[in-house]
């Protein structure tokens, strides 16, 4: 039972590692931006919990 936030955690650090590694390889190529979002790929609950994180985490809005 303990190991389902452990595999929560790595599933959704999966998933927001190859989005951003495909967004980074099919759309602008900011490596920046990348360096930036792999980054709070691995804090990503704490990144969630800020509207900035998200932002910048999710891509959502202007290119930063």
């Amino acid at each position: 039972m303990r190991w389902i936030p452990f595999f929560l955690w790595v599933s959704g650090t999966i998933v927001l590692v190859l989005a951003i590694v495909s967004d980074f390889a099919f759309g602008d190529g900011n490596a920046k931006l990348l360096a930036k979002r792999l980054g709070l790929a691995i804090v990503w609950p704490l990144a969630a919990l800020s509207k900035p994180g998200r932002e910048i985490l999710f891509n959502y809005g202007s290119k930063l």
